[in-house]
């Protein structure tokens, strides 16, 4: 039996404005994945960060009596010109 003209309108109308879900979960899951590595290695970065600036920290005040060790002599004429001499 022959299909009637408006029965392929439909159909054709119907196909066209259907979106296509075939990749959709996959693109997502992707998507997710990429946005959890990200947040991982932003975090891991920022402790590393955090971490070296306490060790620096530490070590400033370890070292804060041997700079009070220095010795600063005068000037005397040694040094370089300031801007304009």
């Amino acid at each position: 039996m022959a299909k009637s003209k408006s029965k392929r309108r439909r159909e054709k109308a119907q196909s066209e404005t259907s979106p296509d879900n075939a990749g959709l979960p996959y693109a997502r899951l992707i998507g997710g994945a990429c946005l959890m590595a990200v947040a991982t290695a932003s975090f891991w970065w920022w402790r590393g960060q955090s971490a070296a600036d306490s060790a620096f920290e530490a070590q400033v005040q370890r070292g804060r009596p041997d700079l009070e060790l220095v010795v600063r002599h005068d000037d005397e004429g040694r040094g370089h010109l300031g801007p304009g001499e």
